[in-house]
């Protein structure tokens, strides 16, 4: 059984972490605001200000190139859309890009106008 006096102090040690964690999250913020540095913005925010970072554009089109040349290999067609390896190939659908059939044996991964990666 806690004593009384035990509980008070255990509450007070409490607020006092709490204090201090927004303190540290307090000056964090203020250094990097003096410091000039940017505010890394999720990747959401950037596509739709149109300034998705190259990283995430190439990583996209390789992963749907790859989805689809997966998808060639196990049907022995290519995909009629990114949509078709939703699932199977691709957890969720791209963001960035989309397929273009160019030939019954070829393929193409090219950028959606105006999502980011143009």
């Amino acid at each position: 059984m806690t004593s009384r006096g035990a509980t008070s102090r255990m509450a007070a040690a409490g607020v006092a972490l709490i204090a201090l964690a927004g303190c540290a999250a307090d000056v964090a913020a203020t250094t990097a605001a003096s410091s000039g540095a940017a505010r890394e913005a999720p990747v959401e925010e950037l596509a739709t200000a149109g300034d998705v970072p190259p990283a995430v554009c190439e990583t996209e089109a390789l992963t749907l190139e790859t989805a689809a040349e997966a998808h060639r290999a196990t049907e022995g067609v290519y995909p009629a859309s990114a949509a078709a390896l939703v699932g199977t190939y691709l957890t969720e659908a791209p963001r960035y890009h989309e397929l273009r059939l160019v030939s019954d044996t070829e393929v193409e991964v090219v950028p959606v106008p105006g999502a980011g990666c143009d």
